[in-house]
């Protein structure tokens, strides 16, 4: 079963927590994975809708304090974080 956490969850999760979900994530069987991705694909897209920026540019963005680091915009860079790291995980 794939890994769920909302986002309103991930902010009150100590990093521990964070870096546990994620890799419950990473372990999913590979059709689990490859739907997960997709997902948070889906997920990554609205928040560049959303703030009219690319997942790329977001760091730059950050430290240029052209965007500021609220709750949200941590939660973005997190499932950027996971949706990097699945398909480290998982050449597709």
């Amino acid at each position: 079963m794939p890994v769920t956490i909302r986002s309103e969850d991930l902010s009150r999760m100590t990093p521990r927590q964070r870096s546990e979900a994620m890799a419950a994530a990473l372990e999913a069987p590979e059709g689990h994975s490859r739907a997960y991705a997709v997902a948070l694909d889906a997920k990554i897209r609205s928040y560049e809708a959303r703030y009219e920026l690319p997942t790329s540019a977001l760091p730059a963005a950050l430290a240029s304090s052209h965007i500021r680091e609220t709750a949200e915009v941590c939660d973005w860079l997190f499932w950027a974080d996971v949706r990097e790291r699945i398909g480290q995980a998982r050449p597709e």
